[in-house]
């Protein structure tokens, strides 16, 4: 379900709160006076979202394709994605490969630059994928939302 379609008359109803002062990592003080949203739902303060005026349902947790919402709410997830859709949130196999790939300390490289094993072997299991049609992964920007493939025919 996307978050469009929880009902309007909760997400948008609204209540006073007293002030609220927090304390910036800078140093800075920060206070609002802002509307608070029905419970579970909030607004954000720091992120310039798409919506400013609207609250959105907070995730606190999620399995395979369903979340959790902060008011008990299991929600089946229409938003998530393609890697997500596909592979779930939580996939075990998924967190366990990018724990054992972030413990080699090797987090991030720029494919302009570098290479690593796991790139390679990345860019193979894909072109496996198209049962070798495909010879070449051109990784653009850090993601596969960007990949271009390069097919020698």
């Amino acid at each position: 379900m996307a978050p469009s379609a929880i009902d309007d008359t909760i997400r948008h109803s609204s209540f006073p709160v007293p002030e609220k002062k927090t304390r910036l990592a800078n140093g800075n003080g920060h206070s609002t006076t802002t509307s608070s949203f029905a419970e579970g739902y909030e607004k954000s303060e720091f992120l310039l979202d798409r919506h400013l005026h609207k609250a959105f349902p907070i995730v606190v947790g999620a399995e395979g394709s369903w979340v959790e919402l902060k008011d008990g709410r299991k929600i089946f997830d229409t938003t998530c994605g393609a890697a997500v859709s596909c592979l779930g949130h939580g996939n075990r196999r998924v967190i366990n490969a990018m724990v054992n790939q972030m413990q080699t300390g090797v987090i991030y490289l720029a494919s302009t630059f570098f290479s690593s094993p796991v790139v390679e072997a990345f860019c193979k299991e894909l072109i496996r994928g198209t049962k070798w049609e495909m010879s070449r992964v051109y990784l653009a920007s850090s993601g596969l939302s960007n990949s271009k493939y390069v097919w020698d025919h």
